[in-house]
């Protein structure tokens, strides 16, 4: 009726076929116009399964990925205090034992280097959080200065026992 009256219709239909398989087709009916006037109906039907399957994946496949992001979410949270409990329990432990050793350079030198390291080890947690908030669009970026010579030191403390170990001079 719609096309009779000079709109063109669209519809997409799912049939049955005699072989037991589903299909999509896209059947469009378009007024056929004569003398400024519409005398009748072209009606084309076109088999469009292989794209209506394609989207159907598509949308599909972009939920699961939603599901995915949603539970690595999840994880890296549930990650995060899992970790974190036991790093501020070696953070005071280590704080305790600073007061316990007495002057001793070269103990103090070690408890520090496990504070740093732990209190490192704490930001890239929060890092990793931090990435989780991009993709939700909700980071807010705070600008802090840093000493750039106490954060050298720190990093040359993380790296010299490794390269003594090895031998090299860092």
């Amino acid at each position: 009726q719609k096309a009779l009256k000079g709109e063109t219709v669209i519809y997409v239909n799912n049939f049955d076929m005699k072989d037991g398989k589903n299909k999509f087709f896209e059947i469009r009916y378009t007024p056929f116009i004569e003398k400024n006037q519409v005398t009748g109906v072209i009606i084309l039907s076109q088999d469009i399964t292989a794209t209506k399957l394609s989207e159907i994946n598509l949308i599909k496949a972009k939920e699961e990925a939603e599901i995915a992001n949603r539970l690595k979410s999840e994880f890296l949270a549930n990650m995060s205090h899992e970790i974190r409990t036991p790093m501020n329990a070696i953070l005071e432990f280590s704080e305790i034992l600073k007061d316990k050793v007495g002057n001793n350079p070269i103990i103090l030198d070690y408890l520090s280097g496990i504070q740093k390291s732990g209190k490192n080890l704490i930001n890239l947690i929060n890092d990793i959080l931090d990435l989780a908030k991009i993709e939700a669009g909700r980071l807010e970026i705070v600008y802090s200065p840093v000493n750039l010579l106490t954060l050298i030191q720190e990093v040359k403390q993380i790296f010299t026992l490794q390269t003594s170990n090895k031998k090299n001079q860092f």
